[in-house]
């Protein structure tokens, strides 16, 4: 009987968990979106690209490379060394693209107000304060 060929590349090993990964990340958002989205009609006025799936999209790689970068993957409570070090990564992306920058740091600006409104925010109470600060 033949043996089954094993996969022994590595590489495909690492696209699996990054695939796997980015599952957890929207499966994580995907929990918050109903409340952001209604937050979102009643504080924020859609402007342009200024909507709240957008906001979503942009919050959703950040929950990625916040997992990545701490192995933690929550759409609601980080700490700052972990929300720095992910929002970097999302900034380096669009490094050189002030408007991309601005809407970055305007997505993730309204969506840590969101988690404080709504009382979503499941990290430390300090944290937060700190992120907004």
């Amino acid at each position: 009987m033949a043996k089954k060929k094993r996969s022994t590349s590595r590489a495909g090993g690492a696209v699996q968990e990054e695939q796997a990964l980015r599952g957890k990340a929207r499966r994580a958002v995907d929990v918050v979106t109903p409340a952001f989205v209604a937050w979102f009609a009643e504080h924020e006025e859609p402007v342009g690209l200024w909507n709240a799936a957008a906001v979503l999209d942009v919050v959703q790689d950040f929950v990625f490379a916040h997992a990545e970068g701490t192995g933690v993957v929550s759409a609601t409570g980080f700490t700052p060394d972990g929300f720095v070090a992910a929002y970097d990564v999302l900034a380096e992306s669009v490094d050189g693209k002030q408007d991309l920058s601005d809407f970055l740091g305007a997505a993730m600006h309204s969506y840590l107000d969101f988690l404080e409104d709504t009382g979503t925010w499941t990290g430390e109470s300090a944290d937060l304060a700190t992120l907004q600060g």
